[in-house]
C-alpha cells in the first residue's frame, strides 16, 4: 500500500514557506490571548491577598471548618476550627464574568490556592485546592460572607446544583460535591467572622 502523501499547504512550490492569508493575524491573536491567560493565572490570589477579607468556613451541622490536607494542591477535609489556623481561612474573589450571580473564587490564606471541583460534575466529585486558573471549576456560588449559605459548584459556568459537602461526619471527612436540594444538613456553610 503506498504511503499517503502529506499535506502541504504551507510550502510554496519550490518548498520554501509561506505564510497565508490571515495566518499572521492569527498567531498574533494566539500570542495576544496566551499572554493575558498568563497575566490572570496568578491574579486570583493576588487579588485575595489585597483584599486581605478571609474567613473560616464552618460547617453548620458538624461545626468543623474547612481545611486542605497539605499546603499543595490536595484534597479539602473539615477538621476541628482552630482560630489561628491560617490554612482555615478563605478569601472570596468575586468572578467578573459571571459576578452577578455571586460566584466566586474561594482562595486559601496559607497556600494563595483555589478551590477546585475534581472530575465531572457529578455527585461525589472530589474537592480540592490547586493553582488558580480562573477555569470554570474553580467558580463557586454563594451568598456574601458573614451568612449560612450553601457553596454550589459552577462548573461550566452552569448552575449545577452540587454543592460542596462533607462524606460523613467526622474530623477529617473529604468534601464532595452532592445534590444541593435535599434535607442533608451538612450541605450548609457558616462563613464566619473576617479573620486577617
Amino acid at each position: 500500500m503506498p504511503s499517503p502523501v502529506p499535506y502541504r499547504d504551507d510550502l510554496s512550490m519550490n518548498g520554501n514557506p509561506t505564510i497565508r492569508p490571515g495566518a499572521m493575524l492569527a498567531r498574533i491573536v494566539l500570542a495576544s490571548v496566551m499572554m493575558a491567560i498568563t497575566v490572570l493565572v496568578g491574579s486570583t490570589a493576588a487579588q485575595a491577598a489585597e483584599a486581605d477579607e478571609f474567613f473560616e468556613i464552618r460547617n453548620a451541622n458538624t461545626g468543623l471548618c474547612i481545611q486542605p490536607l497539605t499546603n499543595g494542591e490536595s484534597l479539602l477535609v473539615q477538621r476541628p476550627c482552630i482560630p489561628t489556623e491560617t490554612a482555615q481561612r478563605w478569601a472570596f474573589v468575586p468572578n467578573g464574568f459571571i459576578r452577578q450571580f455571586g460566584v466566586n473564587h474561594i482562595v486559601n490564606r496559607r497556600s494563595g490556592l483555589c478551590m477546585y471541583m475534581d472530575g465531572p460534575v457529578a455527585s461525589g466529585s472530589p474537592v480540592i485546592q490547586a493553582t488558580c486558573t480562573r477555569v470554570s471549576n474553580e467558580n463557586w456560588r454563594n451568598s456574601t460572607p458573614p451568612f449560612v449559605t450553601t457553596i454550589e459548584s459552577m462548573a461550566g459556568n452552569n448552575f449545577t446544583k452540587r454543592c460542596i459537602t462533607p462524606e460523613s461526619l467526622g474530623a477529617g471527612a473529604v468534601l464532595r460535591i452532592f445534590d444541593c436540594y435535599n434535607s442533608n444538613p451538612a450541605r450548609r456553610w457558616v462563613i464566619g467572622a473576617q479573620s486577617t
